[in-house]
């Protein structure tokens, strides 16, 4: 069961760090866009699905919504692992993506923040 888990996680981790890095390398405040932060999730839920499916096809007799969801949620822990451990050492060799990523949340504040909050919001990024 296990098996399948650590392929598909270890595939999908592999595909989104590779995508991630494409994306940095083309454009670094693409990184940062929700659409690019959340279309790996895209790759864990078609893993998360082709882990199970497999699991479940390897099984003799029904396989259990138990272990399918074990299966499925040991995928998505091991491909979000990768991503991680991407994200902090890219933020490690390059230290800069941090002041970007405040520069992109300053610019985006006014968009979710209540006007009279704004100036209490930037005071905490400017904080950090």
């Amino acid at each position: 069961m296990k098996n399948k888990s650590v392929v598909f996680g270890s595939i999908a981790g592999a595909l989104t760090v590779v995508f991630l890095l494409i994306v940095y390398l083309v454009d670094k405040t693409l990184f940062f866009s929700p659409w690019v932060a959340y279309s790996p999730m895209l790759l864990y839920i078609g893993a998360m699905a082709m882990a199970s499916l497999q699991t479940a096809a390897a099984t003799e007799g029904p396989f259990p919504w138990r272990d399918a969801l074990r299966v499925g949620f040991l995928t998505y822990l091991i491909a979000n692992a990768w991503f991680y451990v991407f994200y902090y050492v890219i933020h490690q060799i390059d230290p800069s993506l941090a002041v970007l990523q405040k520069e992109i949340m300053r610019e985006a504040l006014p968009g979710f923040t209540k006007p009279e909050n704004l100036g209490e919001a930037y005071k905490k990024l400017d904080d950090q």
